[in-house]
């Protein structure tokens, strides 16, 4: 059995979602961003060493605030 606050959220995520569908949606970032391997680095401290570059999202949302 489904607790009734688990209906009312679900509930009022579709009821929100149907709301937002009227707005256009503008893309504010080049997703997804790759994850690049950093060989030498990772050499140096003996580490496998990949790191995910979120820099690359666009200009002016580097790093996480587009999330």
């Amino acid at each position: 059995m489904v607790p009734a606050a688990a209906s009312m959220d679900k509930f009022a995520n579709e009821k929100l979602q149907t709301a937002l569908a009227r707005f256009p949606r503008m893309a504010m970032a080049h997703l997804p961003t790759k994850i690049e391997w950093m060989g030498n680095l990772g050499a140096e401290l003996g580490i496998d060493l990949w790191v995910k570059r979120d820099d690359c999202t666009g200009i002016g949302f580097g790093g996480n605030k587009v999330r």
